[in-house]
């Protein structure tokens, strides 16, 4: 499991229509991670209440098969 902090969120456009947030993370371990977060989706709603920069989230996984890429699905807690 990875801890990380929440370095920058941009919010863009989907080609599939509305918006989705970039998450870039940098881990305890040094190293930087990125997720992709779509309101229309429904770990959206445990999502919301933590897109701040600086905010620092355990128990992240990574995707299946990615070595930088955060599940959005995982259980994450937050620090402090």
């Amino acid at each position: 499991m990875i801890t990380a902090k929440i370095t920058k969120i941009i919010k863009k456009m989907s080609r599939l229509g509305g918006y989705y947030y970039h998450i870039f993370f940098k881990g305890e371990n040094g190293k930087s991670y990125f997720t992709y977060i779509y309101p229309k989706m429904m770990n959206y709603n445990r999502w919301k209440k933590v897109l701040k920069e600086g905010i620092v989230l355990s128990n992240l996984r990574l995707l299946k098969g990615k070595i930088n890429l955060i599940n959005a699905d995982s259980n994450f807690k937050l620090e402090g």
